[in-house]
């Protein structure tokens, strides 16, 4: 299963962070794919908006620290290496939003935690939408 799920309809496209088992902890292969996303979001300028989400009870945890050990998704196909020996280490920050400002707003619809690196992410959005049971 995708752990960044990229729907679009019309103007909007809707990113959601898919790994609700793990409340939606990043990886590096995560950040590579929201790095990913930014650049194709702002290649099309057919979009106007986009919405960042977390799938499940929780908007995100932050960093996986277990997939930082070496507990990764052997079946995930990200090559994290290639793009570390390629890019260097900025992509992590652009997937994060750090150091990267997408043309179009950047919704956040927080329910449940969002914790660390998940409110760290928070802070490159324009708007931040949280549900009754944000934290």
């Amino acid at each position: 299963m995708p752990d960044l799920l990229m729907d679009r309809e019309g103007p909007v496209v809707v990113l959601t962070m898919n790994r609700p088992a793990r409340r939606n902890a990043m990886t590096l292969a995560m950040f590579g794919r929201l790095a990913d996303a930014w650049d194709e979001i702002d290649a099309d300028k057919t979009i106007r908006v986009c919405i960042l989400t977390g799938a499940g009870d929780h908007f995100c945890a932050g960093m996986d620290l277990r997939a930082m050990a070496g507990d990764v998704d052997a079946t995930d196909d990200y090559d994290v290496a290639g793009r570390m020996e390629r890019d260097g280490s900025g992509w992590i920050y652009d997937g994060l939003l750090k150091t990267r400002h997408p043309r179009v707003p950047i919704i956040a619809a927080v329910e449940g935690n969002a914790i660390a690196g998940g409110t760290e992410i928070l802070q490159g959005n324009e708007i931040r939408v949280a549900g009754e049971g944000a934290a």
